[in-house]
């Protein structure tokens, strides 16, 4: 009965275009059918998690600021979440098949994805102290105790000049 009610509410939030919350209720529908020792009922809800997720990847390339790599990223999903249900149930619900094609959406996504990306440039960082401060600790030591000197030598985050640093902008 729980697992019928999650279900129930899941497609509730499909008519709803409410993915995130429809997801949530089929991966637990899946669970209590799991309990209840129905694979044919799991396997469903996993078919219509999985798409879900394929809804999800559509919706974030048809948006008005499409995102292929966002969209990728679901199709990924969806295709793990189809690797959930058993060999012996795949064949009646086309499993491989699917999954061929979500591969194959995935790549054109990410290809697409491509054009998305763009250089990010920041303002040289100044690690000349650092490079000081190794060469004098490690200069004239033999191979090992100079490694286990260098791994140690950072000493973390100076909050008085990332401070001071982020104030003067």
């Amino acid at each position: 009965e729980i697992a019928s009610k999650l279900e129930q509410l899941a497609k509730q939030f499909d008519s709803d275009r409410e993915l995130h919350q429809e997801r949530e209720y089929y991966d637990c529908a899946a669970k209590w059918y799991t309990k209840a020792d129905d694979d044919r009922k799991f396997a469903e809800m996993t078919v219509y998690l999985a798409e879900s997720w394929v809804k999800e990847a559509v919706t974030r390339i048809s948006s008005g600021a499409p995102s292929h790599m966002v969209a990728t990223m679901f199709l990924e999903r969806a295709i793990h979440t189809y690797r959930r249900i058993p060999r012996k149930m795949r064949a009646d619900f086309r499993v491989d098949e699917r999954i061929q094609e979500l591969h194959r959406l995935k790549r054109e996504a990410g290809e697409k994805s491509l054009d998305e990306m763009a250089t990010v440039t920041t303002p040289p960082v100044d690690i000349t102290e650092l490079v000081t401060e190794a060469r004098k600790a490690v200069g004239g030591r033999q191979l090992l105790d100079a490694l286990a000197i260098f791994a140690s030598i950072y000493p973390g985050v100076r909050v008085d000049n990332l401070r001071a640093s982020a104030i003067d902008g």
